[in-house]
């Protein structure tokens, strides 16, 4: 059996510690991370890995020096042998950076072009922000999801009359998921118009929310401004009790505490896929996705082929 290593740029990670206690095979490798007096990335092996079966687990949202680190431990990984490189990215940053526009960059396969180069041969991540950050990994990527366990959560509590909305259209795939893993048929779309890249005004609502409770399904909370803007327009339409499920939460941009100020919502259900910066309020619940990654990994480490 090929010896599994974990690699990652932040040790006092609860998600790192929790993968590598549940995953069978899976040990912490031996190394030194930091950064030199000027703040470059500093990483270092202290174990031969030539041979060796290694996850990388690092968030590549901002600040930038998250990428660097991410592809800096892989590079050394490769160029010390490694027979296989698995990148796990619970949070893709970037992402929403995903297709030709005029005058403007395509982040998101810049990203995995980067990461290909530097030596991964494999991707595990989570609810990318669409398809297309899919298509452009080169190298093969096993796509999980937080929504049905989220989904699960929810089907716990028994909330009557419920439908489920997604605050854009091109988050519809997405709702349908969620829709689906709780057994409704019902799905409201909000087609938003962003003025500017900071903001997000909702015009108009598809689908039927008087006197329905529903739950806002979104990818990630950045500002806050898309759900609050959906809230705002659901309540006008009538709708009851509102409730967020949302798997990527961006503490950096103070989204979460503009949602958790306001009485609109009763509960707002994120993961762990960044780590918390700060106390949260009751209404907050965080899902683990340790269990669901760890999965994922222990399908690698108990297999022969690479």
């Amino acid at each position: 059996m090929i010896e599994s290593l974990f690699f990652t740029s932040s040790d006092d990670s609860n998600l790192a510690q929790n993968i590598i206690a549940t995953v069978p095979l899976l040990r912490q490798g031996r190394y030194r991370f930091g950064h030199f007096i000027d703040g470059e990335v500093m990483f270092y092996l202290d174990e031969p890995v030539k041979g060796k079966r290694c996850f990388v687990l690092g968030h590549t949202g901002p600040p930038a020096d998250n990428l660097l680190s991410m592809f800096t431990i892989v590079n050394t990984l490769k160029l010390n042998g490694a027979k296989s490189i698995v990148s796990v990215i619970p949070y893709l940053g970037y992402a929403r950076s995903d297709r030709d526009k005029p005058l403007q960059p395509i982040n998101s396969r810049l990203f995995a072009g980067f990461l290909k180069q530097a030596g991964a041969s494999k991707v595990i991540c989570l609810d990318l922000h669409s398809e297309l950050n899919k298509r452009h990994f080169t190298i093969p990527i096993t796509h999980l999801s937080a929504l049905p366990l989220m989904a699960d959560i929810y089907q716990s509590l028994s909330i009557p009359n419920l439908t489920i909305a997604t605050p854009d259209l091109g988050g519809l795939n997405r709702a349908k998921l969620f829709a689906k893993a709780m057994g409704i048929k019902d799905i409201v779309v909000i087609e938003k118009y962003r003025p500017s890249v900071q903001s997000a005004v909702s015009l108009k609502i598809t689908g039927d929310v008087n006197n329905k409770n529903v739950i806002l399904v979104d990818d990630m909370i950045q500002t806050g401004g898309t759900l609050l803007a959906a809230a705002n327009l659901l309540r006008s339409r009538g709708a009851k009790d509102l409730y967020v499920a949302v798997t990527h939460c961006i503490y950096q941009s103070k989204g979460i505490n503009l949602l958790t100020s306001t009485s609109l919502f009763k509960k707002i259900l994120i993961t762990n896929s960044q780590e918390p910066i700060e106390k949260l309020p009751p209404k907050v619940y965080i899902l683990d996705i340790s269990p669901l990654l760890s999965k994922a990994i222990a399908r690698i480490t108990s297999s022969s082929v690479t």
